[in-house]
């Protein structure tokens, strides 16, 4: 019986099993997202040799034809070799829908995304406070990313600036002569005379000549 005991308890000793694949990814994108300084990490194809001991740390080697190599380092002193197909992610503003042009963005028109750092312009934005409130120079279909040169400059038009007042639906357009009664700027709200009622209607400036207003 002692014998029978001492060879179950040797076998016992040797039974390896792989490590779980979710801690290698959590350490692999901790590590991706320190090193790029992105948000996020997708992570796709991931291969490793099982092993037995606690992974500690990553050493990116080479990258080559979309495949990153890997060493894991782990805590008994040893090193596997991983790969895995990564992508970089870094958080940006799109369109919430399709935006015509002269659209004042507002907080519903705009959402964040999640996009590959490769395919994100210079000039995107990240943060959705710069956006609200600027003015579109362009019509934008939804999931578009946002970037500067899709904005009009603001400019500031002078008080007594003879402006067109316009009104308009999907079904019709209407617009009459107005002056401003206030200095105002581009992609604001300013106020105006409309010059055949002679009353006073407030809009967005969406131009240097015109205010558009709402029914």
């Amino acid at each position: 019986i002692m014998r029978l005991t001492f060879v179950f308890i040797l076998t016992l000793t040797f039974i390896s099993k792989a490590f779980p694949s979710g801690s290698i990814e959590d350490l692999l994108r901790k590590h991706i997202i320190k090193s790029h300084g992105c948000d996020d990490v997708r992570i796709e194809n991931l291969r490793y040799p099982p092993f037995s001991a606690e992974p500690f740390d990553i050493t990116i080697e080479e990258n080559s034809h979309g495949i990153t190599f890997f060493k894991i380092r782990l805590n008994d002193g040893s090193t596997v070799k991983a790969s895995a197909r990564i992508t970089p992610l870094a958080r940006v503003i799109v369109s919430s829908r399709a935006l015509r042009k002269g659209t004042v963005i507002k907080e519903e028109d705009i959402s964040a995304r999640l996009i590959d750092v490769k395919k994100i312009p210079s000039d995107a934005f990240r943060n959705p406070e710069e956006l609200r409130g600027r003015l579109l120079n362009r019509t934008i279909s939804g999931g578009v990313i946002i970037t500067e040169a899709m904005l009009a400059k603001s400019i500031t038009v002078k008080k007594g600036k003879r402006i067109l007042i316009v009104a308009e639906s999907p079904a019709f357009r209407i617009s009459v002569p107005g002056e401003l009664i206030e200095n105002a700027y581009t992609g604001g709200t300013a106020r105006a005379i409309n010059l055949y009622t002679r009353k006073t209607v407030s809009g967005t400036l969406i131009d240097e000549d015109t205010l558009r207003v709402e029914f």
